[in-house]
């Protein structure tokens, strides 16, 4: 089979026109252009938690709410560093994690996969560790 040349230039970049959070595993969370504009991109915002669902929420925070966080953008995608947040709903990866989400009352929400969460309430699907060979 021949080889064919790949040509980056007309390569297009995937996008997404529907709201999308997402975490990485150095506690960074990005929304990308259609998150940041159903929040009107706001500077500042709340970091919202349904322990139950495994739900966050993300609303932009009133000016001088000293529990939100600062937003940076870059393209008109969002960037924050809720580290603490994080830390607290004992959220887990060794990769990003993307979230679907939906704007709800004015605040943005999307489920994070049990499998994300250290003691989450909704259950995770068990894995076996594998024994080593002897």
């Amino acid at each position: 089979m021949p080889f064919e040349i790949f040509d980056h230039e007309s390569a297009k970049r995937l996008v997404v026109d529907y709201p999308v959070i997402t975490i990485q595993a150095n506690g960074v969370v990005r929304l990308n252009k259609a998150a940041a504009n159903s929040l009107k991109s706001p500077d500042r915002v709340l970091m919202l938690w349904d322990r139950q669902n495994n739900r966050v929420g993300i609303s932009a925070a009133p000016e001088g709410d000293r529990r939100s966080y600062k937003v940076a953008y870059d393209n008109g995608i969002a960037k924050l560093a809720p580290k603490a947040f994080l830390t607290h709903i004992g959220f887990i990866s060794e990769t990003s994690v993307r979230v679907s989400a939906e704007l709800v009352k004015n605040m943005l929400e999307g489920d994070i996969p049990a499998e994300n969460i250290q003691n989450s309430a909704v259950s995770a699907p068990r894995t076996r560790k594998k024994k080593p060979d002897p």
